[in-house]
């Protein structure tokens, strides 16, 4: 199954904060304990990424039976960014400390970085 895709829009100052519920085939909630998670931004897919998270330093809780998934990216991941547009993706892997064991993209697509509305008032 492809990732799913979700554009997102990233302002400065403002975390990005998302939650969803990992479904199998069935629309059963897929069991997310001792899973681990990957949130990576770029600038494209060939680039390397200019800012990346996982569950260990909070971007990213995974519940349990109930496949809950939570983001929290801090803005300080993308204050100030000069690029105005790239792409993000989602990973998960069923070992939470191993990335390299059968990571899955579930979540994929274009951000676009909207500095703050504030700035053009010199604030």
């Amino acid at each position: 199954m492809a990732a799913a895709k979700l554009n997102i829009e990233l302002e400065e100052h403002s975390d990005l904060n998302f939650d969803f519920t990992y479904l199998d085939e069935t629309k059963t909630p897929v069991d997310v304990s001792n899973y681990g998670g990957l949130i990576l931004f770029s600038a494209d897919s060939n680039t390397k990424p200019f800012a990346s998270g996982t569950h260990n330093d909070g971007w990213l809780q995974l519940g349990g039976a109930d496949g809950k998934i939570i983001t929290s990216v801090p803005y300080t991941a993308y204050e100030n960014l000069s690029l105005q547009k790239g792409i993000w993706q989602l990973f998960i892997h069923p070992t939470a400390n191993d990335i390299t064991d059968r990571p899955k993209r579930l979540i994929a697509g274009e951000f676009i970085y909207k500095p703050s509305p504030l700035k053009f008032l010199g604030l």
